[in-house]
C-alpha cells in the first residue's frame, strides 16, 4: 500500500508540546519552522487522536473562531459533522487519506466510526493558519430536535 500522503510531509518543524482536549481528544501541537530555521507565524502544525467523539457530548460542537484548519486522516475511520446555521448538520466521512477543510467559524465535532477497543483512533494531521490558539476555540450547544443552537453557558 502506498503512502498516505500526509501534511507533515515537507514541513519542519520544531519542539512540539503535548495537549488534551477533554476526555477523548489528545495530540502534540509543533511551530513549523520556514527554510531559514524561524517559526512560521503564519501557520502551526499537529498531530491529533480522537477516541469515539470529540467534544464527547452528542449535542456539542467545537468552534475554531480564528483559524482555519485543514486536515489529513492518516488512520482509523469515522466522520467530520459540521454544524449548519439552519440548524442542520452534514456528515462527511472519513478515512485514511481523506483531506477536509474546516473554515473559521464553522461548528463540528469528530466522530470516530468504531468505538471497539480494538480499533485505531481517527488519527489525523492538522495545519491551522494562523497559528491555532486556545483562546480562539469555543464549544457551542445544538439541540437538533428544534433546529437551534447557542453558546455553552448561555
Amino acid at each position: 500500500m502506498p503512502e498516505t500522503f500526509s501534511a507533515r510531509s515537507g514541513l519542519d518543524l520544531g519542539e512540539g508540546t503535548e495537549f488534551v482536549n477533554g476526555e477523548t481528544c489528545k495530540g502534540i501541537s509543533y511551530p513549523i519552522l520556514t527554510p531559514e530555521g524561524d517559526v512560521d507565524t503564519t501557520r502551526d502544525f499537529a498531530t491529533i487522536e480522537v477516541v469515539k467523539r470529540y467534544p464527547a457530548s452528542g449535542l456539542e460542537y467545537s468552534q475554531n473562531n480564528g483559524s482555519d484548519e485543514f486536515v489529513t486522516i492518516t488512520a482509523g475511520e469515522g466522520y467530520l459533522l459540521k454544524l449548519k446555521t439552519s440548524g442542520y448538520m452534514s456528515r462527511i466521512a472519513l478515512k485514511e487519506g481523506s483531506r477536509v477543510l474546516i473554515r473559521r467559524g464553522e461548528a463540528f465535532a469528530w466522530w470516530q466510526t468504531e468505538w471497539d477497543e480494538t480499533k485505531q483512533p481517527l488519527a489525523f494531521d492538522m495545519v491551522c493558519s494562523p497559528p491555532f490558539d486556545p483562546a480562539q476555540y469555543t464549544h457551542v450547544e445544538h439541540d437538533e430536535y428544534v433546529g437551534s443552537s447557542k453558546k455553552r453557558g448561555e
